[in-house]
């Protein structure tokens, strides 16, 4: 086989993690966290569309693939804009 015909694509995966969510989940009461939550995730996933990416799975946070390692710094730089506002 003639390897120097084989092509390479970089991929970018991402994990995203909410810091102390069982302890956030205990501060605000599970009816208050559930509307965090959905709206955490609401914005989170809006941006995949944006930036070309593809939810793996989600738990506390969310594993991320994108089709290009840009685009995966890009959601990145705007996941956390998206929260702190």
């Amino acid at each position: 086989m003639n390897y120097s015909v084989l092509q390479t694509t970089e991929r970018g995966l991402l994990f995203t993690d909410v810091v102390d969510s069982t302890l956030l989940v205990e501060q605000l009461g599970d009816e208050s966290a559930a509307e965090l939550w959905t709206e955490h995730d609401r914005r989170a996933r809006d941006l995949l569309a944006r930036f070309r990416g593809r939810e793996i799975d989600r738990t506390d946070g969310f594993f991320l693939l994108f089709d290009d390692t840009a685009d995966a710094a890009r959601y990145a730089l705007a996941y956390h804009e998206a929260l702190a506002n």
